[in-house]
């Protein structure tokens, strides 16, 4: 189970570094959800699957697909707003999108939607999405150090503290992670230790 110090952190860490964007299913963007194929995303974007890059073969296949501002006309917000999204799949299912945004055409955008929010005394809260964003790079970190694949109910359920004794850091105190008897600091194995970083 998830300590409560770390999802306190979580929560705190969402709600002074909240992103502008609308509540949505974490597992969708726009036209886009988790677990769809190369070709049917290749359909979406116009581009021909042929162009997804092989990443890895072994031991699974990744795969990534680039989509730049031209060629998609279906979307949901100024066309500019949107530099280019890049897909990458595991296995041929889609797994992670980025989307990089142009500052231009995003500029102003959270403040008018506060600003909106507040006149018109509708809720603005984007705290459980940003806490469920921090514990999603808190996965990425467990399954990096672990050299396993860690679902979000799995992290959702971790008894791993990964920041222990936190609420006891002080300044002048000891640094949290010591280095051993041989001088030298503990460091992940992955595929070694799997129930923890290291």
């Amino acid at each position: 189970m998830i300590s409560s110090r770390t999802f306190a952190a979580s929560m705190l860490c969402a709600a002074l570094f909240s992103s502008a964007g609308a509540a949505q299913d974490l597992a969708k963007y726009r036209d886009f959800q988790f677990g769809m194929s190369v070709k049917s995303v290749a359909e979406k974007i116009h581009v021909d699957m042929a162009y997804a890059k092989t990443t890895y073969q072994r031991p699974a296949l990744i795969q990534t697909l680039q989509w730049d501002q031209f060629g998609y006309s279906n979307v949901a917000v100024k066309p500019d707003s949107i530099r280019n999204v890049r897909f990458d799949f595991y296995n041929g299912e889609l797994s992670k999108m980025v989307v990089t945004y142009d500052p231009v055409g995003t500029e102003g955008l959270t403040t008018d939607d506060l600003i909106e929010a507040i006149r018109s005394d509708k809720p603005y809260n984007e705290v459980e999405r940003g806490a469920k964003a921090s514990l999603v790079t808190s996965m990425g970190r467990m399954a990096a150090h672990t050299g396993q694949i860690v679902t979000f109910d799995q992290m959702m359920n971790c008894e791993h503290e990964f920041a222990p004794d936190v609420d006891k850091l002080t300044l002048d105190g000891p640094a949290p992670l010591q280095a051993g008897a041989d001088g030298r600091y503990p460091v992940p194995q992955p595929g070694i230790i799997k129930n923890r970083e290291y």
